[in-house]
């Protein structure tokens, strides 16, 4: 008499033992494929927002590279050996100093500094051939974005742009470097000022040269 009671009950038993282990394997795919599918979907907001920021960067040095290209084509090898008047031409060009907020420098093939603005940073006589950037554009004629410094006259935390300059035969006679000083407000701003959601940040890197 209580076999089959026995029976029915192991049965019943069972198909809710079944039934619990298939609710919760449903349950933890769906907690992982839901988890995966945030995860994804997170990446891909922080990649676009990144990317945003990045092109906005890329710009703003795009900008300021063509600026310095511009002011290099008007620079003659008969300007660079004269210092009053190549002092001269810088001052009537207030654009660049609009580009870089630490002004600019013409330089010498051996690296000295032969004019800049504003005259101030008297940083005229010196030698910046230990920079990466402007021995980039003085040794292998490349414009490049240098690493951050410590300026040597601005005494300041600093990054260089240096672009060529050269004759209309191509030969590299100086260079033209713009000069961003990080304690004070710049384009740069715009990744310390701004954040990710409550807590995330941005980090901008610096591409090695050579």
């Amino acid at each position: 008499m209580h076999a089959p009671r026995s029976l029915k009950l192991r049965l019943t038993l069972f198909t809710l033992v079944v039934f619990v282990v298939s609710i919760w394997t449903l349950t933890l795919y769906i907690s992982r494929t839901l988890r995966d599918d945030m995860q994804a979907m997170l990446g891909e907001q922080q990649f676009s927002t990144v990317s945003l920021i990045a092109d906005q960067i890329n710009k703003e040095l795009t900008d300021r590279f063509k600026g310095l290209e511009l002011v290099a084509s008007g620079l003659s090898p008969a300007l660079l050996e004269n210092p009053v008047q190549l002092q001269s031409f810088l001052e009537q060009r207030p654009l660049l100093n609009e580009l870089f907020n630490g002004g600019v420098m013409v330089l010498q093939l051996d690296g000295a500094a032969v004019a800049e603005t504003p005259s101030s940073a008297t940083r005229v006589g010196t030698n910046y051939l230990d920079i990466d950037t402007v021995a980039a554009a003085l040794r292998n004629g490349k414009s490049t974005v240098g690493r951050p410094v410590f300026g040597k006259k601005l005494q300041a935390p600093v990054f260089g742009m240096t672009v060529p300059v050269r004759t209309p035969q191509g030969q590299v006679i100086g260079a033209l470097s713009g000069v961003t000083n990080l304690s004070l407000p710049s384009f740069l701003d715009k990744i310390g000022q701004n954040h990710y959601g409550k807590s995330g940040g941005y980090v901008l890197f610096r591409r090695r040269i050579g």
